[in-house]
């Protein structure tokens, strides 16, 4: 089942509904004019806002934040008080990505936040970047009871034209 009457998307599993949000610290990447109304920059009221009005529908609430410097071992402010903020406004989870290698995780309040879970899958060869994580979050029903990380590393493959 999806819902899309709330911010983000709904998706409902043994009863329980989960409800997910995105957010970036760039909507233009370097590569684009104009922002796009579609997708959520780093905005805490709007962060807080939509937290709150996708939990009047949804049991947990996970958050994407496309947040932090490009292959920093460690989260930077930024990425600290977004992920902070967004674990107050009522989130359970926080999946952090952007800087290609892996940051610390850490349990905050009544949540879980992952700064950065490096890459899966990414054509890189700069140090570290092989490396990542898969999170592994267990529910419940709506309580959160265990987080894990599964360490990775790809084995790059290269192929020549």
């Amino acid at each position: 089942m999806t819902d899309t009457s709330a911010p983000g998307v709904i998706l409902e599993r043994q009863g329980v509904k989960f409800g997910f949000l995105g957010y970036t610290y760039d909507q233009r990447n370097g590569n684009h004019k104009d922002d796009v109304p579609r997708i959520n920059g780093l905005d805490r009221i709007r962060l807080r806002e939509d937290v709150q009005a996708i939990r009047a529908k949804a049991n947990v609430t996970i958050v994407s934040l496309h947040a932090g410097t490009e292959y920093a071992k460690q989260p930077n402010a930024q990425q600290r008080q977004m992920a902070q903020a967004t674990i107050e406004a009522g989130a359970a989870l926080v999946i952090g990505h952007h800087p290609h290698v892996t940051q610390p995780c850490e349990d905050y309040r009544t949540g879980a936040i992952f700064y950065s879970l490096g890459n899966l899958v990414f054509d890189q060869t700069i140090a570290g970047t092989n490396d990542g994580f898969v999170a592994e979050a267990e529910f419940k029903g709506p309580s959160l009871r265990k987080v894990r990380l599964r360490k990775i590393r790809m084995q790059p493959v290269f192929v020549t034209p």
